[in-house]
């Protein structure tokens, strides 16, 4: 009949539609999906992702040194061959008998003896030699610096002994405070021939030098 039929051909269209729009609304579009993980990704071959770069505290940060500030830069010493450093004056002083005073520091030649030095480094000779002793007083109000003390002995001609650098050298060492004393042992090979009319040359400090003529 054709009254009854109408409304159950509608019915049926409006239960056809609800259905098609329950099951199309759970759908998730594709452009919407999470990307794959890379455990996920291992396992699917089609599927592809992007690392990104890692942050955070524990990420490798490039370092990079800083560049130099004019300030530090202006610190630095500059020369040049060309320079020319202005000369100090050496003040040469004879000692009167076997102790000579200059800025404040007395040097005494304390004895000496005649010995057999036996050469332990390259460079060095063994042989007739002699063996020095001095003592040095740092009369002034500033410390001495006694590594920077030289002690030379030199023939009738101006030329230098070998000096021996092993036992029984023991030459001045440290920082001698001021009022202090300190002794030092020096040996030098040289004939007992040519030690007539020897100079015993000491330099406390890089300005004054100390001659001992006849020491030996």
């Amino acid at each position: 009949m054709p009254t009854t039929s109408r409304p159950v051909a509608l019915l049926l269209s409006a239960a056809a539609l609800l259905s098609v729009t329950g099951c199309s609304g759970s759908a998730e579009p594709t452009s919407a999906r999470t990307p794959l993980a890379p455990q996920a990704a291992a396992t699917d071959p089609s599927a592809s992702y992007t690392s990104a770069p890692p942050t955070g505290r524990g990420a490798e940060q490039p370092t990079t040194a800083p560049a130099p500030r004019k300030k530090d830069l202006a610190k630095q010493p500059h020369g040049s061959i060309h320079q020319t450093v202005a000369p100090h004056a050496v003040r040469t002083q004879q000692a009167s008998a076997r102790s000579a005073t200059d800025a404040g520091v007395t040097v005494e030649v304390t004895g000496h003896a005649s010995v057999k030095a036996t050469a332990r480094v390259p460079g060095e000779v063994s042989g007739d030699a002699v063996r020095v002793t001095l003592r040095i007083a740092n009369g002034s109000a500033d410390p001495l610096d006694l590594d920077a003390v030289s002690v030379d002995l030199r023939d009738a001609q101006g030329a230098s002994a070998s000096a021996l650098s092993t036992a029984p050298t023991q030459p001045f060492r440290g920082r001698l405070a001021a009022g202090g004393r300190a002794s030092g042992t020096y040996v030098f090979v040289i004939p007992t021939a040519s030690r007539k009319g020897s100079t015993l040359v000491v330099s406390p400090t890089a300005r004054s030098l100390l001659t001992f003529p006849n020491t030996l």
